[in-house]
């Protein structure tokens, strides 16, 4: 499977890109608002006409956007391993499940990552913002683990 055929079956239309960045948006606003309060300040009267504004809202969307292709990384390399695996054994399925349940699910899984990044960095650790995106971040590198150690653990059993 190539990485183009995989996104292909996706079936991402603007419209799911869309309300994908419009979920994902507001954590990235909220975590702003909560970590760098000096840039919520920054705009002063209607929002709509203050370029500061705009430079919060593209900062969040750049995060989104980043953490979009994050997640499809993520997906396909989750998938790529079970590819590996299950196609090796006669016993178990592999067309139950597709690339687009698997980006799903590490959609939610990102969200539910986001929103304990928060709550974690705000209410115990008490950092900053640079602190709250590597911890975001840390996401992958704890699903990549996962997923290796997921691997080497199967191919031993199987």
């Amino acid at each position: 499977m190539s990485w183009i055929s995989d996104f292909d079956k996706l079936k991402l239309t603007s419209k799911v890109i869309f309300l994908y960045f419009v979920c994902i948006i507001p954590f990235f606003f909220i975590s702003i608002y909560l970590f760098k309060p000096e840039m919520i300040n920054l705009i002063q009267g209607n929002p709509l006409i203050n370029i500061h504004f705009y430079f919060l809202f593209a900062t969040c969307f750049a995060l989104s956007f980043s953490w979009f292709w994050m997640v499809y990384l993520v997906s396909e390399l989750s998938m790529f391993f079970v590819n590996k695996i299950f196609l090796k054994s006669e016993n178990i399925k592999t067309d139950r499940y597709g690339i687009e349940d698997l980006f799903i699910l590490t959609f939610i899984y990102s969200i539910a990552y986001i929103i304990l990044a928060i709550i974690l960095n705000h209410y115990i650790f008490h950092r900053g913002f640079n602190f709250f995106v590597i911890g975001c971040s840390s996401f992958i590198l704890f699903r990549l683990i996962w997923i290796s150690f997921f691997y080497w653990r199967l191919k031993k059993i199987i």
